[in-house]
Parts: structure tokens; C-alpha cells; sequence
């Protein structure tokens, strides 16, 4: 699969098979995760992975980004975000965390390309996940990410996207691309 091809297949995936991924297969992902660009190669990322079912079924309770999820995923990524080489004060915060969201996407791309589907969780309550996963506090908990072999029907279908002509602008913010 090219990487258009994986890019436009991705979407989020809600149930999912009960089967763990292979190590080598997460190995892969979370390289491609790796290879993100980083401001100053700082890569700031940390990948927790968690398969122990007691754990992800607390996690997944916490975090009400799962609510409408109709099976546990049987893999989860927490990516963390260290600021690191970024210097102090708001804006390298900002900085690592675009930087760490940059490696989240390379994985869920990656997922779509090793036949994995994901789905990205931002609604978590930081302080008690981080405090389960012993994430330390100058560690930031930027996204979760449920892992595994999607379980779907053959009519599933892609998100309906915004044509890119009214989110694209030619020289000037408004002025029409094509």
C-alpha cells in the first residue's frame, strides 16, 4: 500500500477484534512513529504500550473518548510529550506537542499500511492516567491511541471530507486556490 493510499484508508476505528497485534508489527509502527519530523530533532514523543487488559480496562474507564466504543481495544498507545531541548515557558510546550502529534499520525498511517486500524483519544482526565501509567509530571500525556485489527463490516465507509478547494487558499488567506 503507497502511503496516499494508506492515507486516504485511515479512519477512526471503534471495535476491534480481541487479537493482540504481533511485537513485530508495533515495532514497525511505533518506528514510524520514530521517524516523525521534530523541531531541532528534539523528538520529543514517548510511546507507553499497553496490553495488560486490567490496565487498558482502567484507562478506557477514565477516559470518556472511549464511552461510544463498542469492544476494549486490545492494544494501547499512550504517546507522551517531553520538552526537552525545546527550552522554557508556553511555547516549546506547544512546539514538542505538535511534534509529538506529528509521530501519532506517522503511527495511525503506518496502522492503515500493516493492516491496524486506530482511533486517537484526547479526552482523558491527564492527571489520574498519567498517575496509572507513571508518567512522570514533567511529562505531558498528549493523546491515546486504541491499536488493533479493526472489526467492521464490508460497508464502512470514510469520513466525508471538506473539498479542498474551500480549505485551500491561493497567496492569501481567502482568496479561492483554484
Amino acid at each position: 500500500m503507497d502511503a496516499l493510499e494508506a492515507i486516504y484508508s485511515r479512519r477512526s476505528i471503534r471495535k476491534f477484534k480481541p487479537d493482540v497485534p504481533e511485537i513485530r508489527l508495533v515495532e514497525e509502527i511505533l518506528e514510524a512513529g520514530a521517524r516523525a519530523p521534530s523541531g531541532g530533532n528534539c523528538q520529543p514523543w514517548r510511546f507507553i504500550v499497553i496490553t495488560d487488559k486490567k490496565t487498558i480496562n482502567l484507562v478506557t474507564l477514565f477516559s470518556p473518548g472511549f464511552a461510544n466504543h463498542p469492544t476494549k481495544p486490545p492494544l494501547l498507545l499512550a504517546v507522551c510529550s517531553t520538552q526537552e531541548g525545546y527550552g522554557e515557558g508556553q511555547t516549546p510546550r506547544m512546539k514538542a506537542m505538535l511534534d509529538t502529534y506529528l509521530a501519532a499520525e506517522n503511527i495511525a498511517i503506518a496502522a492503515v499500511a500493516k493492516g491496524l486500524g486506530t482511533v486517537m483519544v484526547s479526552s482523558f482526565p491527564e492527571k489520574e492516567i498519567k498517575e496509572i501509567l507513571e508518567v512522570p509530571e514533567n511529562v505531558d500525556l498528549a493523546l491515546l491511541i486504541a491499536l488493533g485489527y479493526p472489526d467492521i463490516d464490508g460497508n464502512s465507509r470514510a469520513t466525508i471530507r471538506k473539498p479542498v478547494e474551500s480549505v485551500s487558499y491561493k497567496e492569501k488567506f481567502g482568496k479561492p486556490w483554484g
